[in-house]
Formats: C-alpha cells, structure tokens, sequence
C-alpha cells in the first residue's frame, strides 16, 4: 500500500516498531529532525487508517466472514443499480456460504433485499411459493437468532455470578442460576443439528456452570462435547476466523480436574503443533503450553519434562516482554513456583512468588494473587520461618479483606493455619484445612486449579502424621 520510496508514515511506523514501549515526548526529541515529526498527529492519524486498511485487505483475502460480508455490498449495489438478475445469482451463491457459517445478521440483510426485490415486482414472478419460502427461510434465521440470544445471554449471567463476591451468592441468586441452567437444557432440543456455532454457546453455559460449582465429571463431560463439535465445526467452516485452541485449553483445565491425565497430554501435544498465524495466537499458544504442561507434569510426578515445560516458559517471557497477557503470566507464574516448591528448591520458590506477591498490585486475576500468599504461608510453615509466617498471615487477611476475598471458608482456613503453626501435628486442623479449600467460595472457587497443590501438600502432612499423633 506505499509507493516504492519511503514516505513519512510509513517511516514512521519503522521508529515506532523499534520502540519497546510508546513514549511520544521522547519520540518527538529523539526524532526531531525527521520530517514526520513535524507533524506527528497528521502523520499518526495517516498511520492508523493506513493500518486499518491493511487489515481489512487481509481479513477480506484469508476470513471467510469478511469475504460474505463483502458479497452482500454487493447485493446491496448491484440491487441499487437494478441489476436484479446478477443480484438474484449473488443472492443464492452469498445466502449458501452464510448459512455454512451461521452468519445469522447478513442473512436477514440478504432476505429483507431479497423480499424487497419480490415485493417491487422485480423478481419472483408474482409466485406465493417464491415469497412463502423466503419468509420461511427468514423464520429459521430468527429462531436461530433468537436462541443464541438466550444462549449468549445466559453464558454472560453464569460468568457473571461466579466472578462475583459470595456474599452475591445469595440463596435467590443461586436459585436463579440452577432455573436458568434448566431452561437452557429445556432449550437445547430446538437447536438446529448443524447449528455448530449455536451448540459450541449453549455447551459453553454448561461447562462454565459446572466448572464453577465444582462438578469436574460434568464440567469434563460438556468439555469432551465442546472439543467434539469443534472438530465438526471445523469440517463444515474450514476458513472459521477463530481457532480451537481456547476449546482446548479449557478441555486440558477439565482433564486436569478430572484427572484424565492421557487424554490432557494428547491434547498438550495438538497445541505445541497448532498452526499459528500471527504473534498474538503465538503467544497465546505458548500460555496455553506452558500453563497445561506444568499442571499435567507436576501432578504426574514428571519433574524432568515439567522442568522443561518451565524453562520453555521462562524463555518465552523473555521473548514476549510487554507483550504476554498479564492474567495469563500470573496463572503460570503460581505453577511454576510450585514446581520449585516439590522440588525442593524453595529459593527459587520464594523468588517466584514473591515476584506476584510484591510486585504492583494488579487489578487483574486478584484470586491468583491471594492464593499465591497462601502458598507463601506454606513455604515459611514448611522452612519454618515462623516471624515471616505471622507477618505474612497478617498481610493476607489484609489483602483479602481489600480486595472483597475474605469470606468464611477464608477465615476458617487462616485461621487453622495460625493453629497449625502452633500444633503442627494436629491431623484434626490438617483435614479441616483440606475440607476447607474443597469448599466453593471466593477464592476457593478455583480450588480444583489453583487450590490442587495446596490439597496434596495438606493430605500428604496427614500421611505423615501416625494414627498416634492426632
């Protein structure tokens, strides 16, 4: 899209590519003497539309969506100019390729041209089957349309519930989730067999439902369909603007809960060789490896390959500095200081979560960051630096309490904690503890994840403890 020499933009886009970070005062010193400088908004400005535009020339070559879109501009001008047999034949051909990948919105753009057109007496020849069938195709879409509203909109409501704080979780509002899961499930026979994108949402609901009140055979089930109709989605819509690998990133966290530790490194192996195409699904690749990896490895008793798994990680930080997705970093963040941890090499754990712990507090993945100062409760109980264990048992309450975590099963847990420093031997506070992160609420709502260590670390103190010793 730029002539052979280099214009001003386009020069500017080099010098701001180079850049680590944008820093517009240093820009404009550094800079001073080139010509785009002179005019920096002017030459931004020709910059974003130029870029944009790019982007666009790419997503109308290689996504099929983009490439439907751009047929119905030309229903709508071939409509416009009264070229009403091409636009019949553009019609057909556009409507066919919309339907393979359920673009619901154009196809109601499609029929409405298409009903004005036979209602002007411009095609259909007067026929009562022509307009019976396009009102007829209309419905199919708004049924369609309508059952991925309620299906999106549940999806949003369940999220919704589970991100927010327990004291949210109500009786009535637990109520109201249980009444809409079974509404859905009332629902799921109305859903077209070929809908694939219609039945991915409604699964969705389901796995995010049982996923967040703890149910890990249920939450694996409706993951195993989610990875299954994926597979036929891909079949029916080979140019999908997105990929499998989320389906199969939440698939490996099922796996993981459920504990089917073949089947979660098969799919381990899919996303090391999924094809990429552009740095953001590199990255994203490399978080969904190294973060499944580490789970699967260290509950196996792999050390050896989740040692690598970890050192593939700690390479790609450095190769995506500013770049790695923050709420993805913290998560593996918390597993690599485990792997530390059962090997033994406590420094580097502490390192590791200290790194979390004392670092900005950020806005982001706060139960991540509370469970990391559990860990750390478990690193002074086990090294035990007792100071450093109180200290920090006081700064963890405090930040549960600033950021709306502290909730029963939190206090119950802090404080058998604080007993358990004083009675290290007491298996009745030990199996207490263990109940407790069992126990959906706050923080603990990721127990099966970011709770799984924690529950070895406790049930294996239990192992040691003698029937004696209580």
């Amino acid at each position: 899209m730029t002539p052979a020499k280099k214009n001003n933009y386009l020069r500017l886009f080099e010098v701001l590519d180079a850049m680590d970070s944008y820093d517009e005062s240093l820009l404009k010193t550094k800079y001073r003497k080139e010509a785009f400088a002179k005019n920096l908004a002017v030459y931004k400005s020709q910059l974003f539309d130029s870029i944009l535009a790019s982007l666009r020339n790419y997503n109308e070559e290689n996504i099929e969506e983009w490439d439907i879109r751009k047929d119905l501009y030309k229903i709508q001008l071939l409509a416009q100019k009264g070229l009403d047999k091409d636009c019949e034949a553009a019609i057909h051909k556009t409507k066919q390729k919309a339907w393979q990948y359920e673009l619901y919105h154009i196809l109601l753009e499609i029929l409405d041209i298409q009903l004005y057109l036979f209602g002007n007496c411009r095609i259909g020849h007067f026929d009562p089957e022509y307009r019976k069938q396009i009102q007829s195709e209309k419905d199919r879409v708004l049924h369609c349309v309508k059952m991925f509203d309620l299906a999106l909109d549940g999806w949003h409501r369940i999220n919704l519930y589970f991100q927010l704080p327990a004291e949210n979780h109500t009786y009535a509002a637990s109520q109201e989730i249980d009444q809409l899961i079974q509404t859905l499930e009332e629902l799921q026979p109305n859903i077209p067999g070929d809908a694939y994108l219609l039945i991915n949402r409604y699964l969705a609901c389901f796995e995010l439902y049982y996923n967040g009140i703890g149910n890990a055979e249920r939450c694996y089930y409706f993951n195993s369909l989610l990875v299954e109709n994926r597979q036929k989605l891909d079949e029916k819509m080979p140019n999908l603007s997105t990929d499998a690998r989320a389906v199969y990133f939440n698939f490996m966290v099922a796996c993981f809960k459920f504990q089917k530790w073949n089947e979660m490194e098969t799919y381990l192996e899919k996303t090391l060789h999924y094809p990429i195409q552009s740095l953001q699904q590199e990255i994203r690749r490399a978080h969904n490896y190294c973060y499944c990896g580490i789970l699967l490895y260290l509950s196996t008793g792999a050390l050896d390959k989740a040692a690598e798994v970890v050192s593939n990680f700690e390479l790609a930080r450095k190769k995506y500095a500013g770049k790695y997705r923050l709420d993805f970093l913290l998560f593996t963040l918390c597993q690599c200081g485990w792997y530390y941890f059962l090997k033994k090499d406590y420094n580097s754990a502490r390192q590791i979560w200290r790194e979390i712990t004392q670092g900005p507090r950020y806005s982001v993945e706060t139960r991540a960051q509370a469970m990391t100062r559990f860990y750390q409760l478990i690193l002074f109980y086990t090294l035990e630096e007792t100071d450093l264990f109180a200290s920090e048992l006081v700064n963890t309450r405090r930040y549960l309490q600033n950021h709306h975590l502290l909730g029963e099963n939190e206090m119950t847990f802090l404080n058998s904690f604080k007993k358990l420093n004083h009675s290290p031997s007491d298996k009745h506070v030990l199996n207490v503890m263990v109940t407790t992160l069992k126990s959906s609420s706050q923080v603990m709502t990721e127990r099966s994840v970011l709770n799984a260590f924690m529950v070895g670390y406790f049930n294996n103190q239990i192992s040691k403890i003698g029937p004696g010793l209580v």
